[in-house]
């Protein structure tokens, strides 16, 4: 035989494929020499009796020889009877040596000589070692060839095809055999110990380490054993793998060998090979012998797909069901098979019916829409794995094929000679049938679980789960053979590991083999094609969203989005977190509990919805909603969305009105739709806008004071300075109560509130406080300082109030202090402190009522204190003035006599008293009580620093009907105004002014031109009010207030604020006149009427100006929140103070008069009617409306066209030309000038210069 040209890891030769070939060829030709041997056996068993012998040595070991009529005898029955053999698959790599026995020819030699080269051929490819124990005697060993026990030959062998052969006894020459065993090439070591030692074959070697020993060598028959240390001497198992495991292999493969033999006495039934247990150590006959028994620990993975150990041989699958097959229904077996079927039916069932239960209603037995890649992967494990393991179909195919009615089965079952269909079928067909049907249920089942699983974890724990079911069969004949059911069900186990299926031709036997393995292979691969078919099946509608179709009909579409965001534990929103997506299957079920209306077919454009509210800043708009809480708070805190004021049907200023808070929950979504221009984002972030009402009538501030954003909803008013100075508790339902004075530059204002509690409530029994306010130019507003409060209750302290330039410091008189007797204290700011301290000591020792109207110049030095119900000089109540000024040591010392009354009840000071705010040097009040007010009449006094006393200045000038706010003086007290009528029901309201004339130095007062009225006077229409002069005495504001809504009886929505302007280029006659309101496009102008119907207000109880006039302040009652309020404006954005025309009306009334004086910039070009002038560039300081009009070759006979700056209408007029009877009079037609008619009511006919067109144009 041609050498091996492989070798193992030490070295060792081993089998190749040809040395196969020409083995199982020997084999063959030597089973003619074997049939030979039958009826020598005899003679064999005599040579082992008579010529084995025991020799013992120095040693103390013994030897075994072989003599050569063993020899002969052995050769003799290699004659026996004809062998079989076939392939099967491998077994495990298991190598087996023994250690050297000294002295001894090889059985090669031995045999070389009687036996012809086929036979040694024959028995060199028989790999048999049999092992015979005598009785208190050491072991003989007969086998084969060394040859065959080569390093790893066995191995090869076992790799490769195993050799299986008939062995015969008591058979007759030219019969076949009656009775048959199969076995398993297998080798395996002698385990010797010398005699007189009590243990026999204790192989601890091999269960200890598992390693071949250095000295280890093959064994042949005579050779020595005698001379070798114990630890030589020891036959050891060389596992290459786990040692438990593999040693089980190896009983398996050497418990196949069994037969009926009978050496030395020992019974025909003995085992041929002992019987190990888990330890390898048991001894189950206790005769101190290691055993090894065909069932124990068999090998699960051999043989698997059929069990086949030779080409007509098959062994039975040790389950369950092979238990019924070889013990019958009928058995004990037989009912443990049928439990074991019902069970893993019953099982299979459940969980089959269970998957298809949780398809109702969704995708087919509810197949995940998508899986990850790593549960896919594994799917696809899971299915080769149950291809593998799920062999009951194939096993139970391959049995009823390979045990047809034809092979052994009979001998299997104990029914040798009794063969039927019927028998057949019960003990064959249905049990391999019932595990068929147990491994297609297991199977599809398996298969289902795969599918539907999109969880690893889960995948493994299930098809775990499954396995055990399928292995179930296993595990119950597993602990059958360990006697947990009983010795019977042991003892049936052990009987199906000696039985094997063999048939009687060889050539039949490969083709049921054949036919075997190619049923089973086919099977297989229909089982892998419908396994990975259905697998690419599910995989592909996975793909194109059918499952998801089927599961969520009412979220079709949305595929992708599911696939990539369902099961992530997010919510993603958007279209998926909806009821037909069933709310992001899940992951959204959280989310909607804390933000139940974040979601719906409105807000499918939401998307990302979780990590977009788990935001802390808001950096996406979108979820600036109510439904989503505003981005859960980070759009619109929800300090906004707690706040009483979200919501309220009121649309309130600062962050909550912005978009990120829903425009104050859609309460400023009217107002956004009126004024989109409003930048109510950038606004909110001004201090202070959290305090403004949008729409609610009261102005608190002017940051939304703008056009853009309608002067805060209509609320403020074009020109206003800050926020309305809002005054609570002013008003008894018929009359208000407060007074107002402001500092010179109007930086500062003091509201008297004289019957106001500290809460701001009317109260006619508090103290009376006075609140002084300052305007913040940083925040825009007015805030209101620590206020100065009365020290008793109903003293009416505020009722007398005035202050100095800069409004640090103030006098305030409490009239009904002490029981009326009245009082009068001045009060200094104290910066250091920010708190008033009184300056100096109180006055209220001269008269009843003292303190009803005090007074404070300029300087604030020099106060004047009036106690109108004084009475004096024998007079009752005539009223009495002192004036005071401050000492360089904080004392008021009185300056000149006191100012008393003349007359009884003339209540001197009753209405009003005041200083003139320059030095003081003049004081004016009324003189007269208001019970007989047709006689009341304003009188002056002046100080003369010669006689250190008070005069009287001029005349008394009568003034009927006077209201608390007369007179207004100039700064100077030169000048002043006066009101009559403005409270008396019975004639239209009057304004006089006076100015004082000196003629021969004689004082008088004079008054300037014809008495004011309202633009259409009529009873009760309550013009002059409220007056108030300029400190130079030139501007002069009046209000009016119809009577009827003063209070008296009721308040109604009334009042209108004029502006009146001195100059001397005015009309004759009309010193001061009424100058032009500006118009703001689209809004009102509070001085105006038409106003009322819209704010519903009463305005203009007090007007005050500053003393340039560049601000005015308007007080009235709101009606429709209750307050009383202070309204401050840039004179200029309500006025044009500048503007002074006889027919003021026609500016801004939407028609363009391009004539001056309308079109100029005093009167704002007609109030904005006219475009703003354009240069020409002929005449670069000729600024007209129109310069097409100085190219049209006609004459307009105006100012500014008809001027030296344009050139004349450029030529179109004749030059002008002067004007007899007024030298500074120059037009291009003096004819008109005093033709009885006016016919140029513009410049320059209609000016001073020209008389006004010769007085043509005067009014009548």
């Amino acid at each position: 035989m041609q050498q091996p040209t492989e070798s193992d890891d030490e070295g060792n030769p081993l089998l190749q494929d040809d040395e196969m070939r020409e083995l199982i060829g020997s084999l063959t030709a030597a089973l003619a020499d074997i049939q030979q041997l039958k009826g020598k056996v005899k003679s064999l068993e005599g040579a082992l009796s008579t010529n084995t012998s025991t020799s013992e040595s120095g040693t103390g070991t013994g030897s075994v020889t072989l003599t050569n009529k063993f020899q002969t005898a052995v050769a003799n029955t290699m004659n026996c009877a004809p062998a079989a053999y076939a392939a099967s698959p491998a077994a495990t790599d298991v190598t087996m040596t023994a250690s050297k026995m000294d002295d001894q020819p090889s059985i090669h030699d031995q045999l070389s000589s009687p036996l012809s080269a086929d036979s040694r051929g024959s028995l060199r490819s028989k790999p048999l070692s049999l092992m015979v124990e005598q009785e208190n005697k050491t072991s003989v060993t007969h086998g084969l060839p060394q040859s065959i026990f080569k390093p790893k030959v066995i191995e090869k062998v076992l790799t490769k095809p195993s050799i299986s052969f008939e062995f015969c006894a008591d058979e007759k020459e030219g019969e076949p055999p009656k009775s048959t065993k199969s076995f398993q090439s297998a080798a395996f070591n002698l385990m010797h110990k010398p005699s007189g030692n009590s243990e026999k074959f204790k192989p601890a070697s091999i269960l200890n380490d598992g390693k071949h020993s250095k000295s280890s060598r093959n064994i042949s028959i005579g050779d020595s054993i005698g001379d070798e240390s114990s630890s030589t001497r020891s036959s050891k198992w060389n596992i290459l793998k786990d040692q438990n495991s593999s040693f089980r292999k190896a009983a398996r493969v050497v418990s196949a060998f069994k037969r009926k033999v009978s050496f030395g006495g020992k019974s025909n039934e003995e085992e041929f090979l002992p019987n190990f247990n888990e330890e390898g150590r048991k001894d189950n006959d206790s005769d101190g012998d290691v055993d090894i028994s065909s069932h124990s620990f068999t090998d699960r993975s051999f043989g698997r797909l059929g069990v086949l150990s030779g080409g007509d041989e098959t062994s039975l699958e040790e389950d369950v069901y092979s238990l019924i097959i070889l013990c019958g229904f009928h058995s004990k077996s037989g009912a443990l098979g049928l439990a074991s079927f019902f069970f893993q039916i019953l099982l299979g069932s459940f969980v089959a019916y269970d998957q298809i239960k949780s398809g109702k209603g969704s995708s087919t037995f509810d197949i995940p829409f998508r899986v990850p890649i790593v549960v896919r992967l594994g799917q696809f494990c899971c299915i080769i794995l149950a291809l593998c393991t799920q062999s009951d179909i194939l096993t139970s195919v391959r049995s009823i094929v390979v045990m047809g009615s034809d092979s052994n089965w009979d001998f299997i079952v104990g029914m040798e000679g009794q063969k039927s269909r019927r028998s057949w079928f019960t003990r064959i067909v249905l049990p391999n049938s019932m595990k068929f049907c147990q491994g297609i249920l297991v199977a599809f089942v398996s298969f289902i679980v795969v599918i539907q699983t999109d969880n690893i974890i889960e995948l493994l724990q299930n098809f775990s789960a499954l396995m055990v079911i399928s292995e179930m069969d296993n595990i119950l004949f597993q602990m059958a053979s360990f006697g947990y059911f009983g010795e019977e069900l042991r003892a049936d186990t052990h009987r199906l590991g000696e039985v094997s299926v063999v048939n009687l031709s060889m050539s039949f036997a490969a083709h049921k083999t054949s036919s075997g393995l190619k049923i089973v292979r086919f099977i297989f691969l229909i089982m892998t094609l419908i396994f990975l078919g259905g697998w690419g099946y599910v995989l592909y509608f996975q793909q194109i969203g059918h499952y998801f179709d089927t599961k969520f009909p009412l979220c079709k579409g949305n595929y992708k989005l599911a696939k990539k965001h369902f099961g992530d534990g997010k919510c993603f929103g958007g279209p998926l977190n909806t009821l037909g997506c069933k709310f992001e299957d899940g992951d959204c079920i959280s989310f909607n509990f804390a933000y139940p209306d974040c979601k719906g077919e409105a807000l499918t454009h939401l998307t990302n919805v979780q990590t977009e509210l788990s935001k802390s800043t808001c950096l996406n708009t979108d979820f600036a909603i109510l439904e989503c809480e505003f981005s859960a708070g980070s759009c619109c805190d929800y300090s906004l969305q707690r706040s009483p004021a979200f919501g309220d049907g009121i649309c309130n200023g600062g962050k909550i009105s912005t978009k990120l808070c829903a425009l104050d929950k859609e309460d400023c979504y009217a107002f956004s739709q009126e004024f989109p221009r409003c930048p109510l984002e950038e606004l909110a972030e001004i201090s202070g806008s959290s305090d403004v009402v949008l729409g609610n009538g009261i102005c608190e501030s002017t940051i939304y004071a703008s056009p853009e954003c309608g002067y805060e909803n209509r609320d403020c008013d074009v020109g206003q300075i800050g926020q309305d100075i809002v005054l609570n508790g002013v008003a008894s339902g018929t009359a208000l109560f407060f007074k107002m004075r402001i500092s010179a530059d109007g930086s500062k204002v003091m509201i008297g509130l004289f019957r106001s509690s500290e809460s701001f409530e009317y109260a006619d029994d508090d103290y009376g406080r006075v609140s002084v306010y300052e305007f913040d130019s940083t925040s825009n507003s007015w805030i209101r300082d620590t206020s100065i409060v009365g020290d008793q209750i109903g003293d009416r302290f505020g009722f007398g109030l005035s202050t100095n330039i800069d409004g640090e410091r103030v006098v305030v008189g409490a009239s009904r202090y002490n029981q009326n007797a009245g009082v009068a204290r001045v009060f200094q700011f104290d910066s250091s402190l920010q708190a008033w301290g009184q300056v100096g000591e109180d006055f209220s020792s001269f008269g009843a009522y003292t303190g009803i109207s005090v007074s404070m110049d300029e300087r604030g030095s020099r106060i004047a204190v009036s106690a109108s119900a004084a009475s004096s000089n024998d007079l009752l109540i005539n009223g009495m003035i002192k004036v005071y000024d401050l000492s360089s040591n904080n004392l008021w010392v009185q300056v000149g006599n006191a100012i008393a009354g003349t007359k009884i009840y003339e209540a001197i000071s009753f209405f009003h008293m005041q200083l003139s705010s320059a030095d003081g040097s003049r004081i004016f009040f009324n003189s007269g009580y208001e019970i007989y007010p047709d006689y009341v009449a304003i009188v002056a006094y002046e100080f003369d620093y010669v006689l250190n006393d008070w005069i009287m200045l001029g005349s008394p000038v009568p003034n009927p009907h006077p209201t608390r706010n007369n007179p207004a003086i100039s700064a100077d007290g030169s000048r002043f105004a006066i009101s009559s009528y403005a409270v008396n029901g019975s004639k239209p309201g009057e304004v006089h002014i006076y100015e004082l004339n000196v003629v021969d130095n004689v004082k008088e007062w004079k008054q300037m031109g014809n008495a004011l009225t309202a633009q259409f006077p009529k009873a009760g229409d309550g013009f002059g009010i409220s007056l108030s002069l300029t400190a130079d005495g030139t501007l002069l504001g009046v209000s009016a207030v119809a009577k009827e809504c003063t209070g008296s009886p009721q308040f109604c929505q009334s009042g209108v604020v004029n502006l009146y302007k001195y100059k001397p280029t005015n009309i004759p006659g009309v010193p001061f006149m009424r100058v032009p309101l500006k118009k703001a496009i689209g809004y009102g102008n509070i001085a105006q009427q038409e106003e009322r119907a819209t704010d519903n207000d009463l305005v203009g109880r007090d007007v005050l100006l500053s003393r340039d006039g560049s601000k005015i302040f308007i007080s009235g009652f709101d009606f429709v929140n209750g307050n009383g309020f202070v309204k401050v404006y840039n004179t200029d954005d309500l006025f044009y103070p500048e503007c002074t025309l006889s027919n003021p009306e026609k500016i801004g009334d939407t028609f363009c008069l391009v004539p001056e004086p309308f079109y100029t910039p005093e009167c704002g070009y007609d109030g904005g009617d006219c475009p703003l002038p354009k240069t020409i560039d002929k005449y670069p300081g000729c600024f007209v409306s129109n310069p097409k009009y100085l190219e049209d070759g006609e004459c307009i006979d105006a100012y500014p066209y008809n001027s030296e700056a344009c050139g004349y209408d450029n030529g179109a007029c004749p030059l002008p030309s002067p004007v007899e009877g007024y030298p500074n009079c120059f037009v291009s037609d003096p004819s008109v000038i005093g033709d009885g008619k006016c016919d140029f009511a513009w410049l320059p006919y209609n000016s001073f210069d020209c008389g006004f067109e010769g007085g043509d144009c005067l009014p009548n």
